[in-house]
């Protein structure tokens, strides 16, 4: 699980969802209330169809898609100000209510197949109803192809620490890909201290 995932305020903007988005690595996000509570995810899917709707279907969602706009649009002072206030509106209107949750100890097969049965690009991981992480197709595959690997293996423990072998004796869950996930850099490695 990872606990880098953007987080998206319901009253954030759709500019500024976005905006978070694009600063991250993430193709989705998650919009958070209070006490972490999940709300939506928030995503270019999302905000795709919910410029199409807002627009009549005047911009279809696969155009948008791939940046097809059409000239008259920008000719339309209506469609110019229906674009404008979209962007101002908030997140959490725009974001899909029914999200995809597992808690932190589900198996990462289990994981799997859900994204791949649901079309999903981002799962909430749960401690009971608290938002702790969130799970994208990558750190699935990073998770599962780290164990499917013969042979003997090692990780180090921590950033110029010891190395220990890796356990696949166990199967990996939600949880397990907090501790595989490259650290943050913060200042000098252990090589030039």
């Amino acid at each position: 699980m990872a606990d880098d995932f953007p987080r998206i305020a319901p009253d954030d903007t759709v500019r500024a969802g976005v905006g978070k988005l694009l600063a991250s690595e993430w193709p989705s996000g998650l919009v958070i209330g209070p006490q972490d509570r999940l709300m939506g995810a928030f995503g270019r899917r999302e905000v795709l169809r919910a410029l199409s709707r807002r627009t009549g279907g005047f911009f279809p969602e696969g155009e948008l898609g791939f940046g097809l706009v059409r000239g008259e649009a920008f000719r339309s002072e209506a469609l110019r100000n229906v674009w404008s206030v979209f962007w101002r509106s908030p997140a959490g209107e725009v974001a899909a209510q029914a999200v995809q949750t597992v808690s932190e100890s589900a198996p990462l097969e289990a994981v799997a197949r859900l994204m791949a049965k649901e079309g999903e690009d981002i799962v909430a991981v749960l401690r009971g109803t608290r938002v702790v992480g969130a799970l994208d197709p990558r750190h699935v595959l990073q998770g599962l192809s780290g164990r499917s690997r013969e042979g003997p293996r090692d990780r180090p423990s921590r950033p110029g620490g010891a190395r220990q072998p890796l356990d696949v004796s166990r199967p990996a869950s939600a949880r397990a890909i907090r501790r595989r996930r490259s650290p943050r850099r913060r200042g000098p490695t252990s090589a030039a201290r």
